[in-house]
């Protein structure tokens, strides 16, 4: 069964080999036992998948892990502020924020789970060092990922690129590269060596659900009423926070959801769990300070508006959306949706200020 298992995946995937760039995990915000990243460490058990890896890419992560604890550490203080008010209550249900952090032992929790994870992937990592001339030559004959503006930001891409190429030429095989960031993708091609795919969900979709197959998911899913009711039911619903004004969301209507496209993450025989990313376009009825008309209250020391400013705003918000349907490809008319959830937002921010139509 096992066997059965791999050689299907193996058919639809034209290399067993994966490099997973820095951007595709931050999409994931680096959530090493979710959903996804617990589909790639299956995908390794089975042996149909071999991850490659770099030591830029573990240098990289790591300085983006204590940038997201930075920003982290700085807006829980800043929030201490505005929440210190439940400190009065009977349970205290906020103690836990007002406590220290300590932010090297937070970088070290969050880079334990990434050693934990390559490892368990049984990772095997690539020497960058003996592309330093491909690089050079890449940056000088402004090849990708450099191209005519010669950006030397570009050069731990050039050097991940140029050593998964010759890694390939060596070993006479292709490698995925999953990859949100353009310029890594300028050195894919179709025909490799390097293949471009923008997400792990692409990957995993790719591996798991024959494209015919994919293809009608995708007509049926992407025009499916019921996905439209439940944003349209559900997102409004959602915590609101006005990022650039004191003020609060009153009302808000969806007036749009486009789904953007559909990826399998899991399959059961005729039954599937299918992540959807849409944009959701709502209208939102918004009371905000004008503080135009404050003034200085020396006792207090703050300003005082006197009055609030009533408008409507237009907004277009990127959310995620979980299917769990039935569909047998051998008969159309056997199709079910079982559940369907709301995944991402879980707050929605806006801004006052964003240039989007009003009126």
């Amino acid at each position: 069964m096992l066997t059965k298992q791999i050689s299907s995946y193996e058919v639809r995937l034209l290399t067993p080999y994966v490099y997973i760039d820095t951007s595709a995990l931050w999409h994931h915000n680096f959530l090493w036992n979710g959903q996804v990243l617990s589909k790639i460490r299956e995908f390794v058990d089975i042996g149909f998948i071999r991850i490659k890896t770099t030591d830029i890419l573990m240098r990289e992560i790591e300085s983006n892990l204590r940038e997201k604890v930075s920003v982290a550490v700085e807006t829980l203080a800043k929030a201490r502020k505005t929440v210190s008010i439940l400190r009065r209550g009977p349970d205290n249900p906020v103690e836990q924020i007002f406590s220290d952090i300590d932010y090297e032992l937070a970088v070290h929790k969050l880079l334990e789970g990434r050693d934990e994870f390559f490892r368990e992937c049984a990772a095997e990592s690539i020497d960058v060092l003996g592309s330093v001339g491909r690089v050079l030559d890449a940056y000088f004959g402004k090849q990708a990922p450099f191209g005519n503006e010669k950006k030397k930001s570009e050069f731990p891409d050039a050097f991940v690129a140029m050593s998964l190429m010759a890694w390939c030429e060596q070993e006479n095989s292709k490698i995925y590269v999953v990859s949100k960031d353009g310029d890594l993708k300028s050195c894919c091609s179709d025909c490799g060596p390097l293949l471009h795919v923008s997400s792990l969900e692409e990957l995993i979709t790719i591996a798991t659900v024959e494209a015919r197959v994919l293809d009608a998911l995708k007509i049926w899913l992407m025009d499916a009423y019921e996905i439209q009711e439940k944003v349209e039911r559900e997102f409004p619903n959602r915590w609101c926070i006005i990022e650039d004004q004191n003020g609060d969301v009153v009302g808000m209507e969806v007036t749009d959801v486009n789904v953007l496209d559909i990826f399998v993450i899991e399959k059961n025989g005729n039954s599937f769990s299918v992540d959807m990313p849409v944009d959701v376009t709502f209208e939102a009825d918004i009371r905000y300070d004008d503080m135009a008309t404050a003034t200085y209250d020396s006792e207090d020391k703050v300003l005082m508006p006197w009055r609030k400013i009533n408008e409507t705003v237009e907004r277009t918000q990127r959310a995620s959306i979980s299917v769990e349907c039935y569909y047998d490809p051998s008969d159309r008319d056997a199709r079910e949706i079982y559940k369907i959830s709301l995944i991402e937002p879980k707050t929605i921010y806006m801004r006052v200020a964003e240039p989007e139509r009003r009126r």
